[in-house]
């Protein structure tokens, strides 16, 4: 479970600026009117501001740190506002005031004219929805496509753009222009979560192929690829003053300070000089060396090595071993591939490799058919040179070579027990690719959607083998007398819908793959079951891990969790079991299956539990009780509690059980059929017919569940606190009522 945290802190316990801060001004301006911006399912990513002309607006949270969200600079003639998610400038979120002032404010600040006509070139027609807003400031907007570069930006005074609108290599020279063009006095806006951007393209530089940084890293602001927190119950507030240590040169002058023994930090202040550089220096690259070496001087004789381990985490306050990680691993990055070697901190994890197991070369088909991740039962051993030889027609087509399954990265967290990034990927842009790993890890054909080269030829040298086991395809003699003892340190257990990434000591002793794996591709055929969902063309993944990034276990590709469950993970007796511990794994596995269309805005830890029912139902054979929380007992306690004062609380919003509950009672009397067909009808509609509010989304499935049962449900959902539209109403009152039979409950 994923639970992302506001942070609430009193900015007085951090230094601030007092007024002889020469950017306060410009600062005011951007935030005259604005007491709180909002962005709607959206959340942003962090900004680095490193430039002497450069400022930070408005943070949001890292932890106990504040870092930057919102930041501006001057350049030459020229000024510019970076924001770290173009949601805030959405329709839902520009309803919002705030929102709406920034966005104003944004665009006369950077554009230098302080009042008449501004002219404003929305690049692509990027943030459509704030044109009537600029329009309302007294701008002229106009759309302006990246062919219409450098030509365009003599007509204009502001350029808003994304992240990512100046992408690719033929965009370089418009990117370039651009720049000049704000040097010599043109105005940008430039928004969007960096960590979004890397998500899409993993196998590309943040700092280099990134439109926005390489606009803006000239003007000592970057975008970094971390993710933040609300700061209020609603949103980002803007109170208080700007955190000083939340500039990462001000974090440096006083990390020296301290170093020095003038201004000793602690606590909160610490942590938030450690996170702000950081998160600057990973951002940064090799496009601030000067920075960068001021770092690493003054980390050079306190950081020893960065080697976190479970018995020995390096916590938040040790801010040298901290820095020491960063500096460690935007080393490597810069690294050619024939240099990388081990990093010490590789031996506790993910693991050693025997130093007697044998390097080999390996030829595989890779069917580009299935997008993602492609297993190869091979594993690069840390620090060891792995060679990877394709058809010269499949190369520079979007395959990349990744080597680690374990993607979730720690830098925000306060303690790390094993390094914050361990994996790497390389683009496959040349018949032949040499890639390296400091850590090592399980090596991977990464294929792209959509991709058409049919079946692809890859030889891949200097690895060691490792488990790996395919359901329909390897031999299960084979695998009990050879493969499950190879030496690599982590195994690949491949369904034909689930794959599994786990430690190869939770697999030595394993004699029943196949049962194993059908047992799991029982789990995925239910999900899309009772989802009614389309097939995916890839499977989909779990992998274990020391520590993950958020949470007990978290969804996504691949489904992350902790080490404690490898063993269980491959123990299909108890995976069968009416005990088994399956909740938290169907629980991830519905969130990955979520539509936005039938999950309201509290129901985020709702509908996915749905499958947690569902697959203990039908897999397990285990009451609906598979949870506590969800025993008859509390069913019948939070029934009782709604059916006392009917509609006097939102209690569908509440924690997840409330509403589960709400939604399990009509399972109780109804059975799955009718959630099966109202997601099959849910995933059926046209683009246009889809709920796009959460009023529309609430009354749809008031009309439509209502509809399928056959009953009228809206006095039952007003009960829980529902209120639902007059015209949904209307539409299903030629229904039966309906309530529970055991309703009211006593």
């Amino acid at each position: 479970m994923t639970l992302r945290l506001l942070c609430l802190l009193p900015l007085a316990a951090l230094p601030v600026h007092a007024g002889a801060d020469p950017a306060s001004d410009a600062r005011a301006a951007l935030l005259s009117g604005v007491t709180e911006i909002v962005a709607p399912g959206a959340i942003p990513g962090d900004l680095a501001v490193t430039g002497a002309d450069a400022f930070v607006v408005l943070t949001a949270c890292m932890g106990r740190a504040r870092l930057p969200m919102v930041a501006a600079a001057r350049y030459g003639k020229g000024r510019a506002v970076a924001v770290g998610h173009e949601g805030f400038f959405g329709g839902q979120s520009l309803q919002n005031p705030g929102n709406a002032r920034l966005a104003a404010n944004a665009a006369r600040w950077a554009s230098g004219k302080a009042s008449g006509v501004l002219r404003v070139g929305l690049l692509n027609g990027d943030s459509a929805p704030v044109r009537p807003v600029l329009e309302a400031a007294g701008c002229t907007v106009g759309t302006v496509r990246p062919a219409d570069l450098p030509a365009a930006l003599a007509g204009i005074d502001l350029l808003w753009l994304n992240q990512a609108g100046l992408d690719g290599a033929t965009n370089r020279p418009r990117t370039d222009a651009v720049r000049q063009w704000v040097q010599k006095g043109g105005g940008l806006v430039v928004s969007g979560p960096a960590w979004g951007w890397q998500m899409l393209n993993p196998s590309l530089d943040l700092t280099r192929d990134h439109t926005g940084n390489r606009i803006v890293g000239a003007m000592g602001i970057a975008f970094s690829n971390a993710t933040l927190d609300a700061t209020s119950p609603t949103g980002y507030a803007v109170a208080g003053d700007t955190p000083d240590a939340a500039h990462a040169a001000r974090a440096l002058e006083a990390l020296r300070s301290h170093a020095d023994g003038r201004a000793a930090l602690t606590g909160q202040a610490l942590e938030q000089v450690t996170t702000t550089l950081g998160q600057a220096v990973g951002a940064l690259g090799g496009t601030r060396p000067d920075f960068t070496r001021k770092v690493e001087a003054l980390c050079a004789d306190k950081g020893g090595d960065a080697v976190p381990t479970r018995a020995a985490p390096i916590a938040a306050d040790q801010v040298f071993a901290r820095l020491k990680a960063v500096l460690d691993l935007q080393k490597l990055r810069r690294l050619p591939a024939e240099q990388v070697r081990a990093h010490p901190a590789a031996a506790s994890f993910p693991g050693p490799v025997p130093a007697e197991a044998r390097r080999e070369t390996r030829t595989v088909a890779v069917d580009t058919q299935r997008p993602e991740w492609h297993g190869l039962g091979l594993y690069a051993a840390p620090g060891d040179l792995i060679t990877v030889t394709l058809p010269s027609a499949a190369a520079g087509k979007g395959l990349a070579i990744r080597v680690g399954a374990h993607t979730d990265t720690l830098w925000h967290l306060a303690k790390w027990q094993r390094f914050p990034e361990v994996t790497t990927s390389r683009p496959l842009d040349a018949p032949v690719t040499k890639v390296a790993s400091a850590f090592g890890g399980t090596l991977f054909i990464v294929v792209p959607e959509r991709c058409k080269l049919g079946s692809v030829s890859v030889t891949v040298a200097g690895a060691v083998a490792a488990p790996r086991y395919v359901r329909g395809e390897t031999d299960p003699a084979e695998w009990r007398s050879r493969i499950r003892n190879a030496p690599g340190p982590w195994a690949e257990m491949e369904g034909r819908l689930v794959i599994l990434t786990v430690p190869s000591t939770s697999v030595r002793d394993l004699d029943d793959p196949e049962a194993l794996m059908t047992y799991w591709d029982e789990v995925m055929e239910r999900c899309y079951e009772l989802y009614a969902a389309p097939r995916r063309t890839r499977p989909e993944r779990f992998c274990v891990d020391r520590q993950i990034s958020a949470g007990y276990m978290h969804s996504g590709y691949p489904i992350m969790t902790g080490d404690d469950v490898a063993k269980a993970f491959c123990d299909v007796k108890l995976l069968r079991g009416r005990n088994a511990p399956i909740w938290g794994y169907y629980h991830e596995m519905g969130h990955n299956f979520q539509r936005p269309e039938w999950t309201w805005e509290a129901w985020g830890e709702t509908t996915n539990n749905l499958f947690s029912m569902y697959g203990a139902d039908k897999i397990n054979a285990t009451p609906i009780g598979a949870h506590p929380a969800m025993s008859p007992e509390a069913i019948t306690e939070r029934a009782k509690v709604v059916a006392s004062a009917p509609g006097a609380s939102a209690y569908y919003a509440k924690d997840p059980w409330y509403p589960l509950t709400m939604l399990d009672l009509i399972r109780h009397e109804f059975g799955w059929e009718p959630y099966r067909r109202l997601f099959a009808e849910f995933g059926g509609l046209p683009q246009n017919a889809r709920p796009r509010t959460e009023a529309q989304r609430q009354d749809q499935f008031l009309t439509r569940l209502s509809r399928i049962l056959g009953r009228d449900l809206s006095g039952y959902f007003a009960q829980w606190g529902v209120k639902n539209g007059e015209a949904a109403r209307k539409q299903v009152a030629d229904l039966p009522a309906w309530l529970p039979a055991s309703w009211p409950v006593k």
